[in-house]
């Protein structure tokens, strides 16, 4: 079994969940339309891909399925800021927020935090559900490499 297949998510969790335990306060999540009881699918957080706590944590949302093997090491190779000028071009605003707003997390990961400190759920789709694995604890850190040259 290959280093990457370890990592493959094995049951369903929920974002807000996972932020929570990350250390992270949910407590805003609830302040929307569907109240306390659907603060978990509160579109102003639920659909981000990433989740800073300024000096304190940064939590990334990767796709398992992109992670690759390099040189023995778990990474995800991202274009984000590329990425964002697709989604703009595209008319997808939501998606360039979002990509600059993950390419804003990483460089504060790298500037500010310790690789303790930075977090990393994967996400893999499965018939329609979402199957998320936090990271936290794993002894092989998952690098997230992004080229500057865009």
């Amino acid at each position: 079994m290959s280093e990457i297949s370890k990592l493959r998510p094995t049951k369903r969790q929920r974002i807000m969940d996972l932020i929570k335990i990350a250390g992270m306060d949910v407590s805003d999540w609830k302040n929307f339309k569907g109240g306390i009881k659907r603060a978990a699918s509160n579109p102003k957080y639920c659909y981000s891909w990433s989740f800073v706590q300024p000096k304190a944590v940064v939590i990334l949302n990767l796709w398992y399925d992109d992670l690759k093997n390099h040189n023995g090491r778990i990474v995800q190779r991202l274009g984000l800021r590329k990425d964002a000028r697709e989604y703009s071009d595209l008319g997808r605003p939501e998606w360039q927020r979002r990509a600059i707003q993950m390419d804003q997390a990483i460089q504060a990961a790298l500037q500010t935090l310790s690789a303790a400190h930075a977090d990393v759920f994967l996400a893999e789709r499965l018939r329609n559900s979402l199957f998320i694995k936090e990271l936290k604890n794993y002894d092989q850190p998952v690098i997230v490499a992004q080229s500057v040259r865009h």
